[in-house]
């Protein structure tokens, strides 16, 4: 509750960081806030063209779109870009909050403030992109495609909390880990690139079930273990559950052994990082001025 208390007290320094970081990204813009949108449409538009046009990936539903029963990659894209938006957001937090203590360097020597505030404003800009980029799509979902509002969506306000305690806690570590060692921001670009491959977003973890059958309990569980499976497959549970009757069937094909061991990866990797974000703020921070 003290450590509560105490990055409450700093609430004002914290909005004016994220104020400022949102005022640097989109200053001289034309487009300003729509690019936390235009990024992963564009990502989309491209990944739809290659696998569903040229390459005929298959997917395990389809979704009825407004825009002509013609358009065979709506089903598609939509699935793409209900899981790109929240990637986008975790991926985008953690590479600003790589750098955030390094780029603050000059006002961490003069001022006395919690550490923890810069990776944390990091992280809270780009929840609001998030949160603009929601604006957009849940409109999308019910105008564009056939899909009805229902009770489930009252649970989109828990994964986003859940999302954004575990990209806080990754952040913290990172953050610390590459005032002393810069090659954290190298490594984290590669990583992130793994990471992308190794979560279902452009691909049905259905396709990993089928292919795999004699393995596929192994296999899911492994995938399971990689915190952001689990709440990609809950994101397109949640958002999409509301398409007509039949479609979303297997959005979600995982037994209840497997749900549950993705609900304990995230929080594991929420907790850890939490637990060690913080301890490493608590005990390296008056080295860090050094280091810097």
């Amino acid at each position: 509750m003290s450590y509560l208390r105490t990055l409450w007290g700093a609430r004002e320094i914290i909005e004016h960081l994220v104020r400022r970081e949102l005022r640097v990204r989109y200053k001289a813009s034309v487009l300003g806030f729509f690019w936390s949108f235009l990024r992963p449409l564009l990502i989309m538009l491209i990944l739809t063209v290659v696998f569903s046009f040229l390459l005929r990936f298959p997917i395990a539903y389809e979704i009825p779109c407004r825009l002509g029963a013609g358009w065979t990659g709506g089903s598609y894209s939509i699935f793409l870009l209900v899981a790109l938006i929240p990637w986008f957001f975790t991926v985008g937090a953690l590479n600003d909050s790589v750098g955030s203590l390094v780029h603050n360097a000059p006002l961490i020597r003069k001022v006395a403030l919690p550490g923890e505030v810069f990776p944390l404003a990091s992280v809270l800009a780009n929840l609001v992109n998030f949160f603009l980029s929601l604006a957009i799509l849940l409109p999308a979902l019910f105008l564009l495609f056939e899909i009805r509002l229902h009770g489930y969506l009252l649970l989109l306000p828990l994964l986003v909390a859940v999302q954004l305690l575990m990209t806080v806690g990754i952040a913290f570590v990172l953050s610390v880990g590459n005032v002393f060692f810069r090659d954290v921001t190298l490594i984290f670009e590669l990583a992130s690139m793994m990471w992308f491959y190794l979560t279902p977003i452009f691909y049905p973890l259905s396709m990993i079930q089928e292919r795999l059958p004699e393995r596929e309990g192994l296999i899911v569980s492994i995938f399971m273990l990689n915190p952001m499976t689990p709440l990609v497959q809950a994101y397109r549970w949640v958002l999409l559950r509301g398409a007509p009757m039949g479609a979303p069937e297997r959005l979600v094909s995982l037994s209840a052994g497997q749900m549950a061991l993705g609900a304990a990866s995230v929080v594991f990797w929420t907790l850890a990082g939490l637990a060690l974000g913080i301890w490493l703020f608590r005990r390296f921070w008056r080295q860090i001025p050094d280091e810097l």
